[in-house]
């Protein structure tokens, strides 16, 4: 869905770094309807462990492995909010999340409005 670099954006990225992250979302994008998938199973998939992604997260600049798992969730719900095909439940399904209610949450954390709210607020710009 997005590119990994537009996703990054602004962390502070050499080409090691850049590989990382690129690898990291292949692995998140591979995973991104299961619910169950988390930072274990990232640092599992990555030949990691938690406290080593999070450095290297850190380095970068980044935010944890969990908030960015999250965050990236979130910027392709936007994508998927922006097509009309799909309602908040299907949406929250579709990117990982396995409560509705807590992509809701998470969302107007994250955006500051609900996922109905920033449909609404958008529709003339479809």
């Amino acid at each position: 869905m997005n590119a990994p670099s537009s996703f990054v954006k602004g962390f502070n990225q050499n080409s090691f770094s850049s590989k990382f992250l690129d690898s990291l979302v292949t692995i998140v994008n591979q995973h991104l309807t299961d619910p169950e998938f988390g930072v274990p199973q990232l640092a599992n998939q990555l030949n990691l462990s938690v406290s080593q992604i999070n450095r290297k997260l850190s380095e970068i600049s980044a935010p944890s492995a969990g908030q960015l798992i999250r965050n990236y969730r979130l910027k392709l719900s936007l994508d998927l909010l922006r097509t009309e095909d799909f309602n908040v439940s299907e949406i929250a399904y579709t990117i990982g999340f396995s409560n509705p209610s807590n992509f809701c949450r998470s969302f107007k954390q994250y955006y500051g409005c609900t996922p109905s709210e920033y449909v609404k607020s958008n529709l003339k710009y479809f």
